[in-house]
């Protein structure tokens, strides 16, 4: 490799590493808009302890691959920007220019040749139509601020997302301790009813009764313990830490009162939600791209300067040279008039999907509305029939052990009681859910709305939530 070669290659290293001691700043361009969600700079939980909410959020926001995705095109939306805004402003370029020409025969056989060194400048004024310039300058910039909506729009879903991994953990670890729990109890029942079959005051059909109950309550087991793995799996894949066999440390708890009518919620949507606010965006882009199509009927002014550094030519004394065009359009085979179309055509396209956006977020509000309070509600209900159910437990097995029930009586106290366990523990979690949710499809989910309550657990606020009396006794009756 020649020396010239070397210095290009040089050269080349140098401006790669340039580039690379760029990127920080550019990632932060768009991380600087991550971190402006209230929480995000909180510090990040050691490996060792419990994983809370607030920390599962926390790392999500940290380590999610969509986040850095969405993060790149709101970045290429800026440079795309500021590349338009660019392309309006003077450019100025060195050339050399050497040429060499045989002279013909009969002269003395030296070769003429020349040597320059102009400076030329290309839209020194900028090319002056400035409908079109502004249009299209303002066309992007709607772009870059419709991706920056977007971008926090995919956080607002990546949030939600570790919200319900979150709790589908937490409901199917509850859903475990709850069979495991009346699977033991079941089991006894098994030994009691093959013991009294021995003693002569059983039948074969208590046996097998109690023997199906239990082995269907073992089944379930197994597959909620498949379901715990699986919900971990999710849940390690969006926070982008080992979460195995790591404890889970709930301590939130949603308000009692949501605080505003739902009327209240859909305004604080059209000011918030950012999916709607994107479309909002992409309607003004497209009025400016109109613009600039429009503009193309506009004529245009370009002025091109030259100054000659050195030159072997003659006039030796000519420094400088000017060119002044007018682009005046008068007839483009109607390649302009479908620019137009093509740019109406867009931004009808934007204002019907301003209108779906919109709503679609009215459904994701009222639709959130009745989801929490239909969860609010049945976990009232659930804790009701939660007592009415051992109560019935309780009496079955007593009327039973004086002859007044029969096994399957029994049993099927015993499933009622398992079902209503299972669906308070299911509705526990999923009034947290649907409460980040109304908060998320109003824009409004942060890393704060998870912060810890003072006192609240992930233990279950009665122990009958998750396992049925050992003792033969009644609850409080009646069960309201």
């Amino acid at each position: 490799m020649n020396k010239l070669g070397r210095g290009l290659e040089v050269a080349l290293v140098c401006f790669a590493l340039a580039g690379c001691a760029d990127q920080k700043r550019d990632i932060a361009l768009y991380q600087r808009q991550l971190d402006a969600l209230p929480g995000a700079t909180r510090p990040l939980p050691p490996d060792y302890t419990p994983l809370t909410l607030l920390d599962a959020l926390r790392l999500a926001e940290k380590n999610d691959e969509s986040l850095g995705l969405s993060g790149e095109t709101y970045l290429q939306a800026l440079i795309a920007r500021d590349k338009a805004f660019s392309a309006f402003l003077p450019t100025i370029a060195l050339d050399l220019n050497y040429s060499q020409v045989q002279k013909l025969r009969g002269s003395d056989g030296t070769p003429a040749h020349s040597f320059n060194i102009p400076i030329n400048g290309d839209n020194a004024l900028f090319s002056l139509n400035p409908y079109q310039s502004e249009a299209i300058i303002e066309q992007d910039t709607g772009a870059a601020r419709q991706q920056r909506e977007l971008l926090l729009n995919e956080q607002q879903i990546v949030l939600l997302d570790v919200v319900q991994a979150y709790y589908a953990v937490l409901t199917n670890e509850r859903q475990v301790k709850v069979f495991q729990n009346s699977l033991a109890e079941q089991d006894e029942r098994v030994r009691q009813a093959e013991l009294e079959f021995q003693i002569g005051s059983g039948t074969p059909l208590n046996i097998a009764q109690s023997q199906s109950l239990a082995s269907s309550t073992r089944v379930s087991l197994v597959n909620a313990e498949a379901s715990v793995k699986t919900s971990r799996a999710m849940l390690q894949f969006l926070v982008g830490v080992p979460v195995e066999d790591r404890p889970l440390s709930d301590g939130y708890e949603p308000p009692a009162d949501v605080g505003q009518s739902l009327s209240a919620w859909l305004d604080e949507a059209d000011l918030h939600r950012q999916d709607l606010l994107a479309a909002t965006e992409a309607v003004e882009a497209a009025r400016q791209g109109v613009r600039a199509a429009v503009g193309e009927y506009f004529p245009s002014i370009s002025f091109d300067p030259s100054y000659l550094i050195y030159t072997e030519t003659p006039p030796i004394q000519q420094k400088w040279m000017f060119g002044l065009s007018v682009n005046i359009p008068i007839f483009s085979a109607g390649q302009t008039e479908a620019d137009v179309r093509n740019a109406l055509s867009i931004l009808r396209a934007a204002v019907l999907s301003q209108s779906q956006a919109r709503k679609q977020v009215q459904e994701d509000i009222e639709t959130g509305w009745a989801n929490l309070e239909n969860s609010r509600r049945q976990v009232v209900e659930l804790r009701v029939e939660l007592k009415a159910t051992v109560d019935a437990l309780v009496l079955a097995r007593r009327q039973f052990n004086v002859g007044l029930a029969t096994n399957l009586d029994v049993l099927t106290a015993e499933d009622t009681l398992l079902s209503t366990q299972l669906q308070l523990a299911t509705q526990i979690y999923q009034e947290k859910i649907n409460y980040l949710n109304l908060l998320r499809v109003a824009g409004n989910l942060t890393i704060d709305s998870a912060i810890t309550q003072p006192g609240a657990t992930t233990e279950p606020a009665n122990e009958l939530e998750i396992t049925p009396p050992s003792a033969y006794r009644s609850t409080t009756l009646p069960a309201r």
